[in-house]
């Protein structure tokens, strides 16, 4: 009987040892070298999107904005028209503030002013406001202009 018990031992421990002396084979490497790109391809990504961001629309880029009239969709509202003005923010950063103003020479050469303020314009968006007038605006007289942005360096757009 103890030949018998010596005998399972011993072959118990050629099977648990020839498993633990067992080389990785092919489809083990394959798959380690799979998992190594893919964990690799992953950080890379996050690495290279971390720094385009950062470079591209930190908050840190050229702070820009447009303002013109969208004079084809000038609507007549009872004795009053509205005006639509759309304001751009065409930079590389978000605008916390952007003043507009709208202004109209009159025949007698006097400028009126309207002021506008968009509180928050972000990366490449567009917001249209409306200025009421009393008469019909005549495109050779009106003009829109964006007379200051106001940025935050910590500010992202979202």
């Amino acid at each position: 009987m103890d030949q018998q018990k010596q005998g399972r031992s011993e072959e118990d421990a050629a099977k648990a040892g020839g498993e633990q002396d067992r080389r990785p084979g092919a489809p083990e490497w394959v798959t380690f070298a799979v998992s190594i790109l893919i964990v690799l391809s992953v950080l890379g990504s996050l690495v290279w999107f971390g720094f385009r961001d950062a470079t591209e629309s930190g908050g840190d880029g050229v702070p820009m904005a447009e303002a013109r009239i969208d004079w084809p969709k000038i609507t007549r509202r009872g004795e009053r028209w509205l005006l639509p003005v759309i304001v751009e923010n065409v930079g590389e950063a978000p605008l916390e503030e952007v003043a507009v103003v709208v202004e109209e020479t009159l025949p007698s050469g006097e400028k009126q002013e309207t002021d506008i303020a968009i509180t928050f314009l972000s990366e490449k968006a567009e917001e249209t406001v409306y200025v009421i007038a009393d008469a019909r605006p005549d495109p050779k007289r009106v003009r829109a202009r964006v007379a200051t942005l106001r940025t935050r360096h910590d500010a992202r757009g979202y």
